[in-house]
């Protein structure tokens, strides 16, 4: 569920992920980068905010790809992805970049996004489970990729022993390293599959995750442009 809550302010100081978003402005599909290439999701940091516009900082020279798109910033917690949409200003081409993010027509209210409703994108990962038993001492793991992911959970395409009620150990392989995160199994179908809910996870981690599947939606869309008419 969507729920209108912070206001631009309550940004200031933190650390964004930026990327386009569909534009009818800019024709079809309305991405576009300087190099013909996928966009790129850009890390800034909020340096000030007015009601209707907010302030950005970063080093990343891609930026420049994203000047006068319209993007959405998103910020993920431990309990929830805060994220607005706005029309993208990159100021001048020194270091450090000053972003303006302006809230006009193309612009809509800060929401927050509840981990349970963030977006889950289809994706096959090797994963380790490591299931504990009540006495803490002994450790049963095995082997398994994922059939989805997302900002609040996973699910495992092998539930091996798993019973639903047990807290688990994952370690998921990310590019870059594994992600590891304690998850509750929510249910176990009768093909063998697992639902699981992450516990809270540490901000980084939250980062890694919203950064992956990112990349990921850019592919597609990237893949789907380029393919041959049918």
């Amino acid at each position: 569920m969507l729920a209108t809550g912070p206001s631009l302010s309550d940004l200031v100081g933190s650390t964004l992920l930026l990327r386009p978003v569909d534009d009818p402005g800019h024709g079809a599909g309305g991405i576009s980068s300087s190099a013909g290439s996928a966009p790129h999701v850009v890390e800034a940091v909020a340096v000030g905010a007015t009601p209707s516009a907010l302030r950005l900082e970063t080093d990343d020279p891609r930026v420049t790809d994203l000047h006068n798109q319209t993007v959405v910033a998103q910020r993920p917690g431990d309990n929830a992805l805060i994220r607005t949409v706005g029309r993208l200003d990159v100021l001048g081409n020194d270091r450090p970049y000053v972003l303006i993010l302006r809230q006009g027509p193309e612009g809509r209210p800060v929401e927050t996004l509840q981990r349970r409703d963030w977006l889950r994108i289809r994706t096959s990962l090797d994963a380790l489970v490591t299931i504990e038993d009540a006495s803490g001492e002994r450790e049963t793991s095995f082997g398994t990729t994922t059939v989805d992911l997302g900002g609040g959970g996973v699910r495992l395409s092998s539930s091996g022993d798993l019973v639903q009620g047990d807290v688990v150990h994952l370690e998921i392989e990310l590019p870059g390293g594994a992600l590891e995160a304690e998850a509750d199994v929510l249910a176990v179908s009768a093909d063998g599959e697992a639902r699981c809910r992450f516990r809270p996870l540490p901000e980084a981690a939250c980062s890694r995750i919203t950064r992956y599947l990112f990349d990921l939606q850019m592919e597609h869309r990237r893949r789907a442009r380029n393919a041959p008419p049918t």
